[in-house]
């Protein structure tokens, strides 16, 4: 086949040029409109984060506002909390002691219970019916592990029957229950 050439090879380069232009120019506008868009949407994404991030800020001042109430309730219930354990802490539930104290005592009659609470110490008096039974009452008061009771003094164990007695003892407040 035969190929005419009606154009001159100067006509060729500037239509190659011009098609070469053209192609640049429609690649420039296609990135110029991107551009617009994305710079577009950056600015809607800074209004939008804006907008959230006030709203944000917003809610925070309200939950910090109620929470101020709940902060003051809880620091009064705290401090309840405080002074119920202050309470406790020198509270001793001394009726236990005296339960334990007076709990099978056959044979001996307690005349006196006599317990110095700032000196931890405690004094029993009365009278055992016979000497076994002062010995086993004050078998019975060591087996407590908060009494420490002084030992039975030798004049007293002398005698067998219709003993008068005194015993003398510390306390052990933390181990009372």
């Amino acid at each position: 086949m035969i190929s005419l050439n009606l154009i001159s090879d100067e006509q060729k380069v500037e239509i190659n040029k011009n098609l070469i232009y053209n192609a640049i120019r429609s690649v420039l506008y296609v990135f110029l409109v991107l551009l617009l868009i994305y710079c577009g949407v950056l600015y809607y994404l800074r209004y939008y984060i804006k907008l959230r991030t006030e709203n944000a800020l917003n809610e925070i001042q309200a939950i910090n506002a109620s929470s101020a109430i709940f902060k003051e309730k809880i620091d009064t219930i705290n401090s309840f909390i405080d002074f119920t354990d202050l309470i406790q802490d020198g509270y001793t539930q001394y009726s236990c002691l005296i339960g334990d104290l007076t709990a099978d005592t056959q044979g001996i009659a307690i005349d006196s219970i006599v317990i110095d609470i700032p000196g931890a110490a405690f004094r029993i008096s009365g009278s055992a019916a016979n000497r076994d039974d002062l010995i086993g009452y004050h078998a019975k008061l060591k087996k407590y592990e908060y009494l420490s009771p002084d030992d039975l003094p030798l004049n007293i164990l002398s005698i067998r029957t219709n003993l008068n007695f005194e015993i003398k003892g510390s306390l052990d407040k933390k181990k009372i229950k």
